[in-house]
């Protein structure tokens, strides 16, 4: 398929999950991958799945590909016990697509290929709107 503008990014990766010791101090733990959001895993402390709008957050960690997991409060110690499992996820990221549209001013002259616009393609769009135009 083509695009106008860059191609663009897809992002994917199938389930799976973390493990962590919790040792009763800890907050912050760093994701074997990359999410976005807390709507992007399911953590889990001791069995209990956690609020993810108030019992954690996540942040990109941009320098390493990861993604930082800092919960509000520390987890007991034990051995394994936070679990955050990793939603399926296909993002698609779109440098110069919105909603459908081309953004203006992303296709100049330079960008279009030698060749591409011809006197055929330009008489079937252009000429029958100048004659609607002129009435004829």
């Amino acid at each position: 398929m083509a695009y106008i503008g860059n191609t663009p990014e897809v992002n994917t990766f199938a389930a799976g999950s973390d493990n962590f010791n919790g040792d009763g101090a800890t907050t912050k733990f760093v994701l074997s991958r990359r999410v976005t959001g807390v709507n992007d895993v399911i953590a889990v402390i001791e069995n209990v799945v956690q609020d993810p709008f108030t019992a954690y957050t996540i942040a990109a960690n941009n320098t390493s590909g990861t993604a930082d997991i800092t919960f509000t409060s520390a987890p007991l110690s034990g051995s394994g016990n936070i679990q955050v499992r990793f939603n399926y996820m296909q993002s698609v990221t779109y440098d110069l697509i919105d909603g459908g549209n081309i953004q203006g001013g992303t296709i100049t002259e330079a960008k279009i290929a030698d060749g591409a616009v011809t006197d055929v393609k330009l008489s079937a769009r252009i000429l029958p709107n100048m004659l609607m135009l002129s009435g004829m």
